[in-house]
């Protein structure tokens, strides 16, 4: 479950997320370049409270 928290920003600062849920999510990503093809059914989801350096 996903909740805002009241901030009055309106850009999502305060967003909450429960541990075992995506917040960021993509799935079958293609990305060609010209008529190669880069990538193809890409899929990938991080969840809350994961950090990325």
């Amino acid at each position: 479950m996903i909740s805002e928290e009241s901030s009055g920003t309106g850009t999502g600062a305060g967003v909450v997320a429960a541990p075992d849920q995506a917040v960021v999510g993509v799935s079958g990503l293609r990305k060609e370049y010209g008529g190669t093809v880069a990538l193809d059914g890409v899929s990938l989801e991080i969840g809350a409270g994961r950090r990325w350096r």
